[in-house]
C-alpha cells in the first residue's frame, strides 16, 4: 500500500545515491512539510518562514537536516524558489 504523504519516499533512502536534489518552496506556510514529489525529483516544500534576512533558507536546512539524519547546504538558489540542496555527509 502507497503512502499518501510524499516523506515516505525519504524514508525509503530516496538520498541514498543523491549529492544534491531539487526542492521548491513556497514560504509563509503555517509549518515547514513537504507537500510533494514533482515528476522530474523536484521535492515541493512548505516553509514556516518569510523570506527576508535569510529566514527561510535556514529553516529549509534545518528541515532536512532533522529529516534526513545529515547536514546539508543550499548549493544553488539561495535567492530564489528554487533550490538545490547539497548532502554534506551521510
Amino acid at each position: 500500500m502507497a503512502s499518501h504523504d510524499p516523506f515516505h519516499l525519504l524514508e525509503k533512502g530516496f538520498f541514498a545515491s543523491r549529492a544534491a536534489f531539487t526542492i521548491r518552496v513556497r514560504t509563509k506556510a503555517q509549518e515547514t512539510k513537504i507537500t510533494g514529489i514533482l515528476p522530474d525529483g523536484t521535492i515541493t516544500l512548505d516553509v514556516a518562514a518569510v523570506p527576508e534576512d535569510n529566514k527561510a533558507n535556514l529553516e529549509i536546512i534545518k528541515f532536512f537536516t532533522r529529516k534526513i539524519g545529515c547536514r546539508v547546504e543550499i548549493l544553488v538558489g539561495k535567492t530564489s524558489k528554487e533550490k538545490v540542496l547539497r548532502i554534506l555527509e551521510v
